[in-house]
């Protein structure tokens, strides 16, 4: 067997990298939208907060520190739901 075809796809990585989910991955879109949905009870609103979310956690991923790589960007879909929130009970469109 080739060496090179049993190597595992991203296992020439430095130790102590981290792996990102990319922004348009499905694992990180269909957690992240599965989510949203629990919190916004719309799909279109849950996808927008999804995507959102994937491009803030994608734009922040080299300032995030600890081991958690989940926890970040559900941090941020939390907050970001939040904010949005906020912004409507302020600010109502009619």
């Amino acid at each position: 067997m080739n060496v090179q075809s049993s190597r595992r796809v991203g296992h020439d990585r430095p130790s102590g990298a981290r792996v990102w989910a990319r922004p348009g991955s499905v694992g990180c879109r269909f957690a992240l939208f599965a989510a949203a949905y629990g919190m916004t009870r719309s799909p279109t609103d849950a996808e927008d907060l999804a995507q959102e979310t994937c491009l803030k956690a994608h734009s922040s991923r080299a300032g995030f520190q600890g081991n958690d790589l989940q926890a970040q960007p559900n941090r941020i879909l939390a907050d970001t739901f939040a904010n949005a929130y906020r912004a409507r009970r302020i600010r109502p469109t009619w």
